[in-house]
């Protein structure tokens, strides 16, 4: 599978009410349309897919974050 490998770029900002966190993740097209991670799926889905598993995950991070800061009375 050698070069088949994608990256992700998180960059971390001050913002007025916190901290903006923007993600990024390429690469995608190092895979072929058979790989395993892309789970049959091409084009939109695909894309979709990945799309609402970060949105979820990102969501669970914030989630944990503002309990975290509610915890220690902030």
């Amino acid at each position: 599978m050698g070069a088949q490998r994608t990256e992700v770029e998180v960059r971390f900002e001050a913002a007025r009410d916190g901290t903006q966190v923007t993600l990024e993740h390429r690469g995608w097209a190092t895979l072929p349309g058979d790989h395993p991670a892309r789970h049959g799926l091409e084009g939109s889905a695909f894309s979709g897919m990945i799309g609402r598993w970060w949105g979820e995950l990102c969501s669970s991070y914030r989630e944990r974050v503002a309990e975290r800061v509610e915890a220690a009375g902030r």
